[in-house]
């Protein structure tokens, strides 16, 4: 019960459970097997339960990797609206380009499976609607923006930070982050956009 006598939500910790394998799961096999050859059968298999109950939990494959993307997408946003000053967010390509590389650190051995198998675009196009919304719902001078401009500076911010993060992991990651995005800082810095 709550502090004023009141019942809040249940959580069955059996679903969690299952759940938590569910995913533990589908990223050992990932891993293990490879993206494209994740199937339901072996995912049921590896977490220990039928059929059934993954679908009690999941639709498809793709919703389960849809949920992993999701928190990805999440924790990137939730970035930028910490970052907001007094007249709304201050875009900091440093701090998502940090908060990336920490997303990606977390779990190198999935991501370098992944990665491997999704664009820039894709990533781009998943992040694009939620960091838009989060800026015009932060951002009064944002919301008020030329549309098409702050459109297109949006998906080339995303489009910029994610190649740069990307190109990192894979390729340079014994060179801290932090060095990196100080870099393109001062170079997007020198841009002016009038």
């Amino acid at each position: 019960m709550g502090c004023n006598g009141e019942k809040g939500p249940r959580t069955d910790l059996r679903a969690v459970r299952t759940h938590r394998a569910i995913q533990n799961a589908y990223r050992t096999l990932v891993i293990r097997d490879g993206l494209d050859k994740v199937t339901i059968t072996a995912l049921a298999n590896e977490a220990d339960i039928d059929r059934k109950t993954f679908y009690l939990h999941y639709a498809s494959l793709d919703e389960v990797a849809e949920e992993r993307k999701s928190a990805m997408i999440e924790r990137i946003v939730n970035t930028l609206v910490e970052g907001k000053g007094p007249d709304g967010i201050d875009v900091n390509l440093r701090a998502v380009a940090t908060e990336l590389a920490d997303i990606l650190q977390e779990d190198p051995e999935f991501f370098r499976c992944v990665l491997g198998k999704i664009s820039v675009d894709s990533l781009v196009e998943a992040l694009y609607d939620p960091v838009r919304n989060a800026i015009i719902e932060n951002s009064p001078r944002a919301a008020a923006a030329d549309r098409l401009g702050a459109d297109y500076l949006i998906r080339f911010m995303l489009s910029g930070t994610i190649a740069v993060a990307l190109q990192w992991f894979l390729a340079d990651p014994d060179t801290p982050i932090d060095e990196i995005a100080d870099h393109i800082q001062a170079i997007t810095d020198r841009i002016h956009l009038t």
